[in-house]
């Protein structure tokens, strides 16, 4: 089974905090995959993040609101557009895998 959620971008011409089109693909392309984006939500110190890990069948699209993962996900940020390509590669393979993760994200763990 094949879900993903619409990328949700803010109005009024502001970027796409998700990044770009290659990322929303792999999402669609992975089973068990969400992608939720929104604007900034008040002051964004960080920049846009990703919370990468996989969904449980019960949640996601179809239950507003909601989202239960099957094991604890991965945040990285703040993402730049590279990144984000880093990011899409890493979800078509073998995400959430933290031993496959690509140096270049592996350097946006926090901590």
């Amino acid at each position: 089974m094949r879900r993903s959620a619409p990328s949700a971008a803010g109005t009024g011409g502001e970027a796409d905090p998700a990044g770009g089109e290659a990322l929303r693909a792999a999402v669609r392309e992975r089973a068990r995959a969400v992608l939720i984006s929104t604007g900034c939500q008040g002051r964004c110190p960080l920049g846009p993040v990703a919370t990468v890990g996989h969904a449980h069948p019960s949640t996601g699209p179809a239950v507003p609101g909601t989202l239960t993962w099957t094991s604890p996900p991965v945040v990285l940020g703040p993402l730049d557009p590279p990144g984000d390509r880093a990011l899409a590669a890493w979800i078509r393979r073998t995400a959430p895998r933290l031993a496959d993760l690509p140096p270049r994200l592996r350097a946006l763990l926090p901590g």
